[in-house]
């Protein structure tokens, strides 16, 4: 998902969210700041970036 969003962009959240973040261990520190990147800016990769024709094609 991450990739994808390099090429057809991420969204900004029309409300702030007031979720709390923690240490995230299941990637590695690159996907980990990209991740973090994305939440603490109040934006979100959309779930529908990945459709089954993407998921075809990769």
């Amino acid at each position: 998902m991450l990739e994808m969003s390099k090429l057809y962009g991420i969204h900004k959240n029309k409300k702030q969210q007031n979720g709390k973040i923690e240490e995230i261990t299941e990637f590695d520190r690159e996907t980990e700041r990209a991740v973090l990147d994305i939440a603490l800016n109040d934006n979100y990769v959309p779930q529908e970036i990945i459709s089954y024709r993407r998921l075809i094609e990769s």
